[in-house]
């Protein structure tokens, strides 16, 4: 009979690199939202959290699309923590990703662990 895979355990130095990517996306986030010309900053920004700040565009796109929200007309530009969100909730979602990828590897290691002791024994 098949063993079930323990959960994924993180560890505190796992854990402390993810907050820590987090937090360097949000204090980034910040300095740029605290410039004046935040163009290049923004680049660097969406560079470093590429697949999660698309993710969090789209979604959030979408999101407007469902809840039948019409664009601002008026040219207030988005607050300092407006300009955070989509880098903070980008780094998450992209620690999420590799938590997920990890976890999926281990799994998968297991199984072929076991899948070849089984074979080494005979089984079918």
């Amino acid at each position: 009979m098949a063993r079930i895979p323990a959960p994924c355990r993180v560890g505190r130095r796992t854990r402390a690199t993810a907050l820590g990517y987090v937090a360097a996306a949000g204090a980034g986030a910040l300095v740029v939202g605290a410039m004046d010309h935040p163009d290049p900053g923004t680049a660097v920004l969406h560079l470093a959290t590429f697949p999660g700040s698309v993710v969090v565009g789209i979604a959030a796109w979408c999101l407007a699309g469902l809840l039948d929200v019409a664009p601002s007309t008026s040219d207030a530009e988005p607050g300092l923590l407006g300009r955070m969100l989509p880098f903070v909730l980008g780094a998450v979602v992209n620690t999420l990703l590799v938590w997920g990828a990890v976890a999926f590897g281990r799994t998968v290691a297991g199984e072929l662990r076991e899948h070849r002791r089984h074979r080494s024994r005979g089984g079918a």
